[in-house]
């Protein structure tokens, strides 16, 4: 059933985007099943990591995870609060027009999941960076977490609070298949929104990440320099030269007891043999020493070795880590701003418009996976919990 407000839509809506368009033409289709796998995997994946988190004591202790979990609960206010009524939308285009208290709830949930998506980004990134480049300095304890999550929500609250008030009405877009602020009306959120997005969230990105590789590079180096400085060592410690021409051992020889040995054996015992036998137990007893000396070395090395390797293996798990935070961040949300840009004369088609706000929501599915790829705790946990759930399925059908 149609109300006033939507029949009044139908009829001044143009031929090329009218109804018949969404039910009855391929792109109908291509809608719909895209928008019903992101919201899939959005919900899957943002709730599987949510239940490791919480159900793992060592991962929710963990600082770095609960901002990781802050950023969940922005990516499902999204997927929970946004993407399902505009998947009824395309099924009923225009039903946000009959409810203008669910448009404006629509439109201030998608706000809000948005700036507060950007804002967890950026406290990951300076937990992160807090955690690692300022170790010796910074303590992350429980009252600086408290403050930097408060910030974060009150950020994406002070920028929803335009549509809160009515300072800016959310309006019903078809392209978007959603309620959003009237740009056009509201140059000036417009314009706050992208400098926040653009001025303050990837730029911080950027130096946090920037400052974290730099940081681990440094470590690796220092490390290698260690190695370097443990093997001069032991090449030294393990370097004996004659003194003179009596064969005998400087007096930074390890073996000074057997030197003395030598030297009271040969004023003390005329016969020779048993010189001889004593020397060669030192012998014996030396080769021992020297090789013993070096196996302590080569597993010294080996340690150290893997500690280089830890650490390369960190660096590029972070840079990469980083990379895509910030790639994703620009990429899935940048056609959006530009083709609903305040500034804008000419309207997008339709099919731009779509596209523009579907690949904002994959955000909230390709943030969940990159810290489960990223993260081998996370991904162990995650991957226990799938091997339940499918362990359970074959039981529902008996």
């Amino acid at each position: 059933m149609f109300c006033k407000e939507q029949e009044e839509w139908f009829a001044n809506y143009s031929v090329e985007n009218s109804y018949m368009y969404h039910r009855h033409t391929a792109y109908f289709v291509i809608e719909v099943s895209s928008l019903l796998v992101i919201m899939l995997v959005a919900n899957f994946a943002n709730f599987s990591v949510m239940v490791a988190i919480l159900r793992t004591p060592g991962l929710r202790r963990c600082p770095h995870n609960v901002f990781v979990l802050n950023l969940v609960a922005m990516d499902l206010i999204t997927s929970l609060g946004s993407m399902p009524l505009s998947f009824v939308d395309l099924f009923a285009p225009g039903y946000l027009l009959c409810l203008p208290a669910l448009c404006g709830i629509h439109g201030v949930l998608s706000l809000f999941g948005c700036f507060g998506n950007f804002s967890a980004v950026i406290l990951i990134s300076i937990c992160r960076c807090l955690g690692i480049v300022f170790f010796n300095t910074v303590e992350m304890k429980k009252r600086y977490l408290a403050l930097m999550l408060t910030s974060g929500w009150l950020t994406a609250i002070l920028l929803a609070s335009p549509t809160i008030s009515g300072d800016s009405s959310c309006v019903y877009t078809p392209g978007t298949h959603h309620c959003s602020p009237s740009w056009k009306d509201s140059c000036a959120l417009y314009t706050i929104g992208v400098s926040f997005i653009y001025v303050i969230t990837i730029p911080t990105m950027v130096i946090c990440y920037v400052l974290i590789t730099l940081k681990i590079k440094r470590s690796a180096d220092m490390v290698e320099s260690y190695v370097k400085k443990e093997q001069a060592s032991s090449r030294l410690s393990l370097h004996l030269t004659p003194r003179g021409q009596t064969g005998e051992l400087e007096s930074d020889s390890p073996f000074p007891n057997e030197r003395d040995e030598i030297s009271n054996a040969e004023h003390s015992l005329g016969d020779t043999s048993q010189i001889s036998s004593i020397s060669q137990n030192i012998e014996s007893e030396m080769r021992k020493q020297h090789l013993e000396m070096k196996f302590k070395s080569f597993v010294k090395k080996r340690g150290t070795q893997k500690m280089k390797n830890s650490f390369r293996r960190y660096d590029k798990r972070v840079a990469i880590s980083g990379a895509l935070l910030v790639l994703t961040t620009t990429v899935c949300w940048t056609p959006y701003f530009i083709v609903h840009s305040c500034r804008r004369e000419t309207e997008p088609k339709h099919a731009v418009e779509v596209w523009s706000m579907w690949i904002a929501y994959v955000n909230s599915a390709l943030d969940p996976i990159i810290y489960t790829m990223l993260n081998t705790k996370i991904r162990e946990r995650v991957r226990q919990q799938c091997f339940i759930i499918l362990s359970i399925i074959p039981r529902w059908n008996h």
